[in-house]
């Protein structure tokens, strides 16, 4: 009989429970359990790590702040970051120097130390892997609180932030035909402030916004909250920049990756808000916790709830965009012209 079969995307739980937590727990149940958050908690130590499929920049600094915005989300100062990448046998070393470049700068902008950095080849790829692993400590002034019933549900930035940021940067061509340029550059600077470095000065209870958009940040909170919610969709927070850029590129910016922007819980919203507002943060009340495990979002008087989290629609897009471009290369011949079918 055949057993479970990979999808695209990060693994879904029941998927992350089969493959990560189970061996462990067979294996070795003295150890602690790891599962695919890609955050590892023990005492005042805090280590998280990611990979990404490298396209560009802008796919390498998504995955830096998304690896580092876990470690501020627990309180934690980032000691240092390390990076491996697989590159395909064919690729020029240049395009190792580049990476280490980025790398540099990125590790430069948030003050932190690079760690080790293992770069190798191989024919069995034919994209560059990059992973990043994040090292940090946190005192036990700067450990979170927990989130609980009753409590406040808050969202510093907005709704598909890097994701709209991103596409819009890689189809630029295409949206500057439907809006004016200085439109299409507004929702590229979305991409260029992805850092939650901030937060490890309030007193709450922080989720990024990661992959899988806001859906995703809100399904991982009420699992670690161990109750359900109940919000309007209106109230989160959504650029129309990003209405647009995902309307003319079919994505649903609710699960589309949205980096930059953080989920908070506390049980004195007013407060936060204050405190968040003095930093130049805008943030909204978006919800509460209730005794119920029902994830429920209301869109006027129609009432749902939470799908478990997606595939991303950043990944998603990308992957088909890939498979478009590869299907046109093969209809055109190598003379440059549209072979016949």
């Amino acid at each position: 009989m055949a057993g479970n079969v990979m999808k695209n995307g990060k693994f879904s739980a029941n998927a992350a429970d089969r493959s990560i937590s189970r061996p462990f727990r067979l294996k070795a149940p003295e150890l602690a359990c790891p599962d695919n958050s890609g955050l590892s908690v023990s005492g005042s130590s805090v280590c998280s790590a990611g990979s990404i499929i490298l396209q560009d920049e802008l796919s390498f600094r998504l995955l830096f702040h998304r690896v580092a915005n876990r470690l501020y989300c627990r309180g934690a100062d980032v000691l240092s970051m390390s990076c491996t990448c697989v590159w395909p046998a064919d690729r020029e070393e240049k395009e190792a120097a580049m990476l280490c470049g980025w790398m540099a700068l990125a590790c430069r902008q948030e003050r932190l130390e690079p760690g080790a950095v293992s770069f190798s080849a191989s024919d069995t790829v034919r994209t560059p892997v990059v992973s990043l692993f994040a090292a940090g400590i946190r005192t036990a002034e700067s450990s979170p609180v927990l989130p609980g019933l009753g409590m406040a549900i808050l969202m510093a930035g907005h709704t598909g932030m890097a994701g709209a940021g991103i596409l819009s940067c890689r189809e630029e061509k295409r949206l500057a035909v439907r809006f004016p340029l200085h439109f299409v550059r507004d929702a590229q600077a979305f991409a260029g402030d992805l850092s939650l470095s901030w937060v490890k000065e309030e007193r709450a209870y922080f989720q990024p916004v990661g992959e899988g958009g806001v859906y995703a940040a809100l399904w991982d909170l009420a699992e670690a909250a161990g109750c359900g919610f109940d919000l309007s969709l209106f109230s989160l927070p959504l650029r129309q920049e990003t209405v647009e850029v995902t309307d003319v590129l079919g994505v649903n910016p609710y699960l589309l990756a949205g980096d930059g922007a953080v989920l908070a819980v506390t049980d004195k919203p007013q407060e936060l808000l204050e405190s968040m507002a003095d930093k130049g943060r805008e943030a909204a009340v978006i919800g509460c916790f209730t005794k119920e495990n029902a994830k429920i979002i209301r869109r006027g008087d129609e009432v749902r709830c939470l799908d478990k989290p997606a595939q991303d629609e950043l990944e998603r897009y990308t992957t088909l965009k890939s498979e478009e471009d590869e299907h046109e290369r093969e209809d055109t011949g190598s003379s440059g012209k549209k072979q016949p079918h």
